[in-house]
């Protein structure tokens, strides 16, 4: 299905610092990765699992199992692009390790899977890569970074890339509860309990040295990293009753459809083609926190590239700019924003909407590749400390109910004494 393209077009990038400017100033800063792009060329970012796109991107170790990373760069990229593959620490900063320790082969290789768009209304170039491959395998577990760039000007980042590779030595056992403190937080929260029982690996001082990590449906604005367990006991460690494990339930995803060049898709209001994109206006989304809970079937926040008239939707897919709105009045001291795998689960500028006085909704245009696609929206306060989870919440335009269906990724981190990295030890997807 790929192939290496004919490379037509000069394709720039401006990003400032340099990919090795960029590690050691993390490890100055002790700055997180994030999955970001830097370059808004760079569209449709999949990250997920070989033959799976919709599953959270952690591999087991010496298994035949790959984390698969697909995009396009628009239009016709110049050159061939490189990867630089850093090993993180649990908090996602890299860690002490060199690169020997971490990888067989090598921590540089060129991308040389991709394929230059057909049929398209725009061109575009295709690029996948997989992880372990013949150039890069893993020796070790933990929180693995990929950071793609141009070949001929390292300095040039493109964008980054978070994944995980896991040693499984524990077994996990969670549970999702309704109740929690309040009648109030009853309706409208979920409670996650975990216990990590390890009865074939000593494991000294819990308490200090093992770190769980909780990812809701993907997101990183509400994650929860780095926590300490709450007990321990002999061959178990208890995570629970903790303020830090309450997680606002949100609601179902909204979804809309655009996989057709000739028909309106689900939830489409209308659509045109102007030279040379398709505008696709979706119906107005309404506030839903006053309505009654509806269980409808979504992706938790995925989205799937496709047409249904083509055979390869990577290279053949279309692209058109959709017009998003929800009506609603102007929210003080707050931050509207489009989210979901549509945006990498990222609030940036990218993803704020835009306040329209005439029309008293939040609009936000973005261009798109043709499939369906799952999305929300969420308040982020701007009072005070932006980045505190509890300032961003889905409350006031999606509501929050407790028999909301959400997944939860759960990662446990062991650091024993003398060592210089966080293993990742254990792995857990649990679903409400």
């Amino acid at each position: 299905m790929y192939k290496i393209g004919v490379i037509l077009l000069i394709f720039g990038f401006n990003y400032s610092n340099s990919l090795y400017a960029t590690d050691q100033q993390n490890e100055v800063n002790r700055k997180p990765f994030q999955t970001e792009i830097f370059e808004p060329g760079v569209k449709s970012l999949q990250v997920g699992l070989l033959n799976n796109k919709q599953a959270a991107p952690v591999i087991t170790l010496n298994q035949d199992e790959f984390v698969e990373i697909n995009f396009d760069v628009l239009p016709f990229a110049a050159g061939w692009f490189s990867y630089h593959i850093t090993h993180c620490d649990a908090d996602w900063t890299p860690s002490v390790l060199t690169s020997a320790e971490f990888l067989d082969g090598f921590e540089q290789a060129d991308i040389e899977d991709f394929a230059n768009s057909n049929n398209s209304n725009i061109k575009y170039t295709n690029y996948r890569l997989l992880f372990p491959n013949e150039d890069t395998q893993f020796k070790i577990s933990g929180n693995y970074v990929v950071s793609i760039y141009n070949e001929n000007t390292p300095e040039d980042l493109a964008l980054n890339i978070r994944f995980s590779v896991v040693d499984p030595q524990v077994d996990i056992l969670a549970k999702i509860s309704d109740k929690v403190d309040s009648t109030a937080q009853n309706k409208a929260k979920q409670q996650l309990r975990f216990f990590v029982e390890h009865p074939n690996l000593d494991i000294d001082f819990p308490q200090m040295n093992v770190k769980a990590s909780i990812y809701m449906n993907q997101r990183t604005d509400n994650a929860v990293e780095n926590i300490s367990p709450s007990r321990v006991k002999p061959n178990e460690i208890i995570f629970q009753d903790s303020t830090e494990l309450l997680f606002d339930a949100g609601n179902e995803y909204r979804k809309f459809t655009f996989a057709n060049n000739k028909f309106m898709g689900a939830h489409i209001k209308s659509t045109h083609y102007v030279h040379p994109y398709f505008q696709i206006k979706l119906f107005t989304d309404y506030a839903r926190r006053d309505s009654v809970y509806n269980k409808i079937t979504d992706s938790n926040g995925y989205y799937s590239i496709f047409n249904i008239d083509v055979d390869d939707p990577d290279t053949e897919a279309s692209y058109g700019y959709i017009y998003f709105n929800v009506a609603s009045d102007s929210i003080p001291n707050s931050e509207v924003h489009l989210n979901g795998m549509l945006f990498n689960n990222s609030l940036s500028e990218r993803s704020q909407m835009i306040y329209n006085t005439k029309l008293a909704c939040y609009e936000k245009t973005i261009l798109l590749k043709q499939g369906t696609y799952d999305y929300q929206y969420l308040v982020k306060s701007t009072l005070d400390d932006s980045a505190n989870s509890s300032k961003i919440t889905p409350n006031h335009l999606e509501g929050s109910f407790v028999d909301t269906e959400n997944e939860y990724l759960i990662l446990i981190y062991y650091r024993p004494n003398g060592t210089r990295y966080d293993q990742l030890i254990g792995k857990k997807v649990i679903r409400r």
